[in-house]
């Protein structure tokens, strides 16, 4: 765990760096809030990683660049509903899931992103 917080402490630095620099519907915004709540995921800190999942999620679902925008949003709808899940919140965790495959159904079969779902 020591390593996550360490890790986190980077993280947050290099999201406010990006905060200052980047527009607010910047795709690399959704993922350095995705991998801040992936780190507090692994750290067992659930809590702490579903509002991070849920910034994500926000920005993905209006940051305008196509499929790399697509893959992103499916990742982080999988992380908040895997989040949701081990909460003990299953039903708001199955409208994420679904709400995950129906992005997935748009993908192509064969992207390592719904393959590894």
């Amino acid at each position: 765990m020591g390593n996550s917080n360490e890790s986190l402490v980077y993280l947050e630095k290099a999201l406010d760096i990006q905060r200052q620099s980047l527009p607010s519907n910047h795709p690399n915004l959704a993922t350095m809030y995705n991998n801040i709540g992936a780190t507090h995921w692994k750290a067992c800190q659930y809590d702490k990683a579903l509002p991070y999942f849920k910034e994500a999620q926000r920005i993905a679902k209006i940051a305008p660049y196509g499929s790399i925008h697509t893959k992103l949003e499916l990742t982080i709808m999988s992380n908040y509903a895997s989040g949701l899940r081990t909460l003990n919140k299953y039903d708001e965790a199955l409208v994420y899931y679904n709400k995950a495959l129906l992005i997935a159904q748009r993908m192509d079969k064969n992207n390592p992103v719904i393959i590894s779902l």
